[in-house]
């Protein structure tokens, strides 16, 4: 028993809709694909572009403590040294006057070699 012809037609014309339908669907998805991976690419510029500004401030911070540091170490260095002359002239008063004293204990701390 042989078909009609339109049922070859409509037969085409459905396959030939699905093959459409099907390519437009994949052309959707890659669509929607590259959307998501710029959407993630977006998101992930942001998060380091965030996180680098956070980098920096908090490095900042320590800059400035660092600064602050240094700056007590030398006023503390300042004053050791003013400490330690006041010492050697105790000691040598006390000797002069017939005392025994030991010599100062050292008030800086000598570098060691690494």
């Amino acid at each position: 028993m042989a078909l009609p012809d339109w049922v070859g037609v409509v037969g085409a014309s459905l396959g030939g809709g699905g093959v459409i339908g099907g390519t437009l669907a994949a052309l959707r998805f890659k669509s929607e694909k590259r959307k998501l991976e710029a959407d993630a690419a977006q998101v992930l510029t942001a998060s380091s572009v965030d996180y680098a500004v956070k980098l920096n401030e908090r490095l900042d911070k320590l800059a400035d403590k660092v600064d602050r540091m240094e700056d007590e170490q030398d006023r503390q260095r300042e004053i050791l040294q003013v400490h330690h002359e006041w010492d050697l002239i105790v000691v040598s008063t006390v000797r002069e006057l017939g005392g025994t004293v030991p010599n100062p204990p050292p008030l800086f701390l000598t570098s060691k070699a690494s």
